[in-house]
């Protein structure tokens, strides 16, 4: 099955990026193209969902499974293609870019990589041909945000063929700073999230600090303090009970902790925001 949609050009002309052509194969044990350099103006990503296929990169045949996928930028050459006896299932899009910023997240150069998620490539892909079924203008920001998280998405969720293990590490962690997320309330400690991930303490957090960029207590309060904005402004809750609710040990050092964090306390935050 071979399936490519080619997308009109955009009728407002400073979008950040935006699709040229979708594209969805499977059962397709033909697919090969050996493009020469200068050959596709546009970045070439393809991301594999299953079976095989590969891709020759600076004289080497890079075998690629489900999970994987290659992003080439303007102009490059290009060669790939499909197992014949295991056709691999791709989804893929060429689109246009603002150079800095492609430069900025250093996809200025042919990247080959494995991605974790592609449930999620698949819902944003089926947005996208959803989208251009019943193509209207209108429809041009969301083209253009879809490809945008399709690239934050694996930016976040991927990494070099060379790597390992990190794609896993990721998955535990963020999995972890999901469940703080939904139960700011819990009493959390650093050696049951440890527990939690099946790492050892020390290990655990360097790797969640590695990850998310802050200590597992930082973002322990920062997700409290962002359920009690909610509880601010959407309840009639007292503040004793906010703080209850959101996991502080007391009303004083919610208070002080709330202030340190948003630089006014808990009451006026809400007679500000409450109104609206």
């Amino acid at each position: 099955m071979k399936r490519n949609v080619f997308i009109p050009p955009p009728t407002f002309k400073h979008h950040l990026m935006y699709p040229v052509v979708i594209g969805h194969y499977y059962e397709f044990p033909t697919h090969r193209e050996n493009r020469e350099s200068g050959f596709l103006a546009q970045y070439n990503l393809h991301l594999v969902l299953r079976g095989k296929g590969f891709v020759i990169h600076e004289g080497e045949r890079l075998e690629l499974t489900g999970g994987c996928g290659f992003l080439y930028p303007p102009r490059a050459e290009q060669q790939y293609g499909t197992d014949e006896d295991d056709p691999w299932e791709i989804c893929f899009v060429h689109f246009n870019a603002v150079d800095p910023l492609l430069s900025m997240w250093k996809l200025d150069s042919t990247t080959i990589f494995r991605f974790a998620g592609i449930q999620q490539v698949q819902r944003i892909f089926s947005s996208m041909f959803e989208l251009m079924d019943t193509f209207r203008t209108g429809n041009e920001p969301h083209l253009s945000a879809l490809v945008y998280e399709l690239l934050l998405f694996l930016l976040k969720n991927s990494e070099s063929l060379k790597q390992n293990n990190t794609l896993d590490q990721k998955e535990v962690i963020h999995g972890i700073a999901d469940k703080i997320h939904d139960k700011p309330g819990f009493h959390w400690t650093s050696e049951h999230m440890a527990e939690l991930s099946g790492y050892s303490l020390y290990y655990f957090i360097r790797l969640f600090q590695k990850i998310m960029g802050m200590k597992p207590n930082e973002y322990i309060k920062m997700s409290r303090i962002s359920a009690a904005k909610n509880l601010l402004v959407a309840t009639d809750l007292p503040i004793y009970e906010i703080a209850e609710n959101v996991g502080f040990s007391s009303t004083s050092y919610f208070i002080k902790v709330f202030r340190e964090a948003i630089e006014t306390s808990p009451q006026v935050y809400r007679n500000i925001y409450k109104q609206f």
